[in-house]
Formats: structure tokens, sequence, C-alpha cells
């Protein structure tokens, strides 16, 4: 059996403008306190939101499966953070 070791991207629900959660075309489920987003191969970044394309670039250039949008983790000063 292959196993596969995969990274994902956790950022706090402050890097989201509010609690709306739209994602473009990506696939996205609703957690208890924010989101999971899960990463396209190929995607055109003109669909995504203009909040989004930052930390979509950001998760892809490192590799990361999916993007965990949760109250309780931490920011990352490098993306843009809101206040509501």
């Amino acid at each position: 059996m292959d196993a596969a070791v995969r990274k994902y991207l956790e950022l706090s629900t402050a890097h989201m403008p509010g609690p709306d959660h739209q994602f473009g075309p990506l696939r996205s489920s609703p957690t208890e306190y924010g989101f999971v987003v899960w990463m396209m191969e190929s995607v055109d970044i003109d669909e995504l939101p203009l909040w989004f394309v930052q930390i979509y670039s950001f998760a892809s250039l490192n590799d990361c499966s999916l993007i965990e949008f949760d109250r309780d983790n931490d920011t990352v000063d490098l993306l843009p953070q809101y206040d509501w």
C-alpha cells in the first residue's frame, strides 16, 4: 500500500473578511468553528474571490492539499487579516 503524506495550511478565521464562506469553484465544508477548503490542481485564479487569491497562492506555493480556517488557529503576518 502506498501512503501519501500531505500538508495543509492552518489559518485563523481572522483571515476571512467575515463569516462569508465563498471560495469560488473550490470544494469547501463548514466545521464547528470555521471551514475546510480543498485545493485543486488547476484552478483559474480569476474564479476565486479577491480576498482569497493571496491565501490560495500561498497554500499552492507551499504544496498544501487543503486550507483550514478555524477561530482557534494562529494568524500569519504575511496574509491579510480582518476585524469582524
